[in-house]
């Protein structure tokens, strides 16, 4: 692409584009690079590595900084980091106008919502690809990418790569930071929806309000339908504010466009009848918990906003499975049944806690920990979630990053008016061990907080680890001993 084509008001010798990057690492001849200050380092540093790499040009933002000359052409753009995307739209191609892209924002809940969505398109004759927090790409063929939204520019890139390989709509996860830092401005939605809004993420937004106007930009484009939980306040404020059409959901309100009654839980998942267009259907999944209802009812508004009739929508669902780490179940039946879950806000714990409590015989037994340099806020209130709704709780380590673990197991006991409910296991393998060996027939393990994650980060080091190969493991050894 010339170089003309991104920035039409040069006047400079025109320049073929082969690339785009904001990592001076990963430039090849001919990029073009774009330097950006970031919240932890500042892109215009690196502008003289990223020449010497091969660079072709360099954009960057020029508030508060001097550029000095340089062999290339150099374009500042005021505000680059809002204009990325859009640049990126346009080099490959407004990828995102050739699909139909399905943004979903939340606090909880977006993986499931885009997983689940991703294979009902599917099996309903719509290829349907994926962005989030377990990767990106066609459905069984995910390429992690570390974040629940990719940077800008591999969002486009990523886009392009799904509409080459056949995918007719994409399903992606859109978070506060993404729409704050508009990663995502110039993708094109054809539906948005909105699953919740509970305490997450004040480390970077400072504030409810704050991180509710976030997740609020993802409703003010033009959109074929806005989905949305109208059994969430933030959810009934945004319904409406909607200037887009409203599809709205609900377990138990009659006014939603779609909501349940005659909901009953058990070991074999959850049934239904579901209310909607007049009509009236029996909804089953083998799925745990309510919140996961609600999840599935925020699927079958978002094909039926798609154009899927709701009696097809409601069959499809009834098929759908769990993403990986998410309520995702090991054991059970004449062995104690181990649920690994990605839990890791007070809500997401409070929701699991209570799915449990659904679908238990037995005791139901919380496994968490904090994760470290994130909202120190939550930790209280995530023990406070598990005193209430578990019936014995073991409190270990999550990700501490660079926190010392004792410090952060300390802060969790604090926010206990029974700090001698909970029995601390720093060492998350040993946790998982003793509290699989110690369980019986009937009781109900919740292992909260890392879900699908295949490590855990410790003093800037990612050892690798498992939730559920620890589980699994753990299982197999008390099967032994109670053979």
């Amino acid at each position: 692409m010339k170089l003309t084509q991104l920035f039409p008001e040069l006047t400079t010798a025109d320049l073929e584009i082969g690339g785009m990057t904001m990592d001076s690492r990963r430039v090849q001849a001919g990029d073009l690079f774009f330097a950006v200050p970031g919240l932890q380092q500042d892109g215009r540093d690196y502008i003289t590595q990223a020449v010497a790499a091969g660079a072709a040009a360099v954009a960057y933002e020029p508030a508060g900084y001097q550029l000095t000359a340089l062999p290339v052409p150099a374009i500042a753009v005021p505000g680059l980091q809002q204009q990325l995307s859009k640049l990126a739209g346009v080099f490959y191609g407004q990828p995102s106008q050739q699909l139909s892209a399905i943004g979903v924002t939340g606090t909880n809940g977006k993986t499931s919502v885009s997983l689940m969505l991703a294979q009902a398109l599917t099996a309903a004759q719509k290829p349907c690809g994926v962005i989030g927090t377990l990767g990106s790409g066609m459905l069984g063929q995910l390429t992690e990418h570390g974040m629940t939204t990719p940077d800008p520019l591999l969002v486009q890139a990523q886009l392009a790569r799904l509409h080459a390989q056949g995918a007719s709509h994409v399903a992606m996860e859109v978070s506060s930071h993404a729409l704050d830092q508009g990663r995502v401005e110039g993708v094109s939605y054809a539906v948005a929806i909105f699953t919740n809004l509970s305490r997450d993420h004040l480390d970077y937004h400072g504030d409810m309000s704050a991180y509710g106007a976030a997740k609020a930009l993802l409703f003010k484009r033009p959109l074929l339908a806005a989905v949305i939980n109208i059994d969430d306040e933030f959810g009934r404020q945004l319904a409406a504010e909607s200037v887009a059409p409203v599809i709205s959901y609900s377990l138990e309100d009659a006014r939603a466009s779609l909501y349940c009654s005659d909901t009953a839980y058990d070991s074999k998942g959850v049934r239904s009848t579901l209310h909607g267009q007049g009509e009236t259907f029996q909804l089953r999944s083998a799925l745990l918990g309510s919140f996961n209802l609600s999840n599935l009812l925020a699927v079958i508004a978002s094909l039926s906003a798609l154009k899927v009739p709701l009696s097809q929508a409601v069959e499809l669902a009834a098929e759908l499975q769990p993403p990986a780490g998410r309520m995702q179940r090991l054991g059970g039946g004449a062995a104690p049944l181990v649920v690994i879950d990605y839990a890791h806000t007070p809500d997401a714990l409070d929701k699991a806690l209570a799915a449990l409590h659904e679908h238990a015989s037995g005791r139901v037994v919380c496994v968490f920990g904090c994760g470290g340099d994130r909202d120190k806020g939550k930790r209280a209130l995530m023990a406070q979630v598990a005193e209430q709704c578990a019936d014995a709780i073991v409190v270990t380590s999550d990700n501490p990053r660079s926190e010392p673990p004792q410090q952060i197991i300390e802060q969790i006991c604090q926010g206990m008016e029974r700090s001698g409910l909970a029995t601390v296991i720093p060492n998350r393998a040993a946790a998982i061990a003793e509290t699989i060996s110690a369980a019986g027939v009937g009781d109900v393990i919740l292992l909260a907080g890392k879900g699908h994650e295949t490590y855990q980060e410790i003093e800037g080091v990612r050892h690798p680890f498992s939730d559920i190969e620890h589980a699994r493991q753990a299982l197999l050894q008390w099967e032994a001993t109670h053979a």
